[in-house]
């Protein structure tokens, strides 16, 4: 949708992930290592563009690197949210008790289909992309659980953040991201995975509305 609107669009994949091995052994940097080996490779600076933990990703990136901007993409929250662990946790009790009993949150998974595609995403295509789901690596979820501030270096650059209604994110969590690196924040009427909801377009649309805006030439 982007290349055939004239941009040079990169698509990578981390280390770990796919048909690789031993995915616990990586972390946030081991990420941000990989995106900078993309980074190296390309005539320009790029815009950066971060779906989920890859919104993490992306934060921790442009600490130490340079980019013409990013795009937030429905950001795995830092903060905590007592209340709605809370209600996780009467929701789905036994996905919880193993969660916790286990120490991995990748048990979690499966009831995340709730919350990963919007209700009027088809069934056969949410039990599909479900199939192709892989869990992450327990290190990354434990270094974002160290992070306290997501702009430590007080970057600044243009940056968008697409927050999914659906999510059940605070919208004080998303507002808070957005002052960390004036950003601008906008909410969509979808689910977490907001390209695989059927108002995909709707998305990638107002992220072009931003580039132009913004009027840099590359998207990563």
């Amino acid at each position: 949708y982007f290349s055939a609107r004239g941009f040079d669009v990169h698509a990578l994949s981390l280390r770990g992930h796919g048909n690789s091995d031993e995915l616990d052994q990586w972390g946030l940097a081991d990420y941000c290592d990989d995106v900078a080996q993309v980074c190296n490779l390309l005539s320009k600076r790029p815009i950066l563009v971060g779906h989920s933990i890859g919104a993490v990703i992306a934060q921790q990136f442009v600490q130490n690197h340079q980019v013409e901007a990013m795009v937030m993409i429905a950001p795995t929250p830092l903060a905590s949210m007592p209340l709605e662990k809370l209600r996780w946790a009467f929701r789905f009790p036994l996905t919880t008790a193993k969660m916790i009993i286990f120490h991995d949150i990748n048990y979690t998974l499966p009831a995340l289909r709730h919350l990963f595609f919007s209700s009027d995403t088809p069934r056969d295509q949410i039990n599909l992309w479900m199939s192709r789901m892989q869990r992450e690596s327990n290190r990354v979820f434990r270094d974002i659980a160290q992070i306290r501030n997501a702009n430590p270096g007080s970057v600044q650059l243009p940056a968008l953040i697409l927050a999914a209604e659906q999510d059940r994110i605070p919208l004080r969590i998303n507002e808070r991201l957005a002052r960390s690196y004036s950003a601008e924040l906008q909410t969509l009427p979808v689910a977490h995975d907001v390209m695989l909801t059927p108002q995909w377009q709707m998305a990638a649309d107002r992220i072009l509305e931003w580039i132009t805006k913004i009027n840099t030439p590359i998207v990563v």
